[in-house]
């Protein structure tokens, strides 16, 4: 058959503490992706995570969980200052898509200029001759 899985429970002191190191484990990769300038993996690990802070705050209540809390409370800091980056890099990409939108957009109108002007000059030639 497939893998068995343990038939007994973790302590939700226990659960909190895998969970909570797995979520500081994803968000050093995060990191790592946003240094890198990859926002598409930053965001993927940030998506991997959210279940993980569902289930962390589900068991929050929990005796044996309140010693968990500085790290809980450091590393969800660090969470909003990277959703924080993530929300300005993304308006000023789409910023500069639109200076380079209307850039195009120029060059389009140029274009049809210089090319209307290049074939008024070429008829004059040709009348001239």
């Amino acid at each position: 058959m497939g893998a068995e899985r343990p038939t007994h429970a973790l302590d939700p002191a226990a659960a909190a503490l895998r969970l909570l190191s797995a979520i500081e484990e994803l968000t050093a990769r995060q990191s790592i992706w946003l240094r890198a300038g990859n926002c598409r993996e930053a965001v993927a690990v940030q998506r991997r995570a959210a279940p993980l802070f569902a289930r962390l705050a589900e068991l929050g209540a929990a005796a044996g969980t309140e010693v968990l809390r500085p790290r809980l409370d450091r590393l969800l800091a660090h969470r909003r200052e990277q959703q924080t980056w993530l929300v300005a890099h993304r308006a000023h990409l789409e910023s500069e898509r639109r200076r380079l939108a209307a850039m195009q957009g120029r060059a389009r109108q140029l274009r049809t200029y210089a090319l209307g002007s290049a074939r008024r000059a070429r008829q004059r030639l040709d009348a001239a001759v």
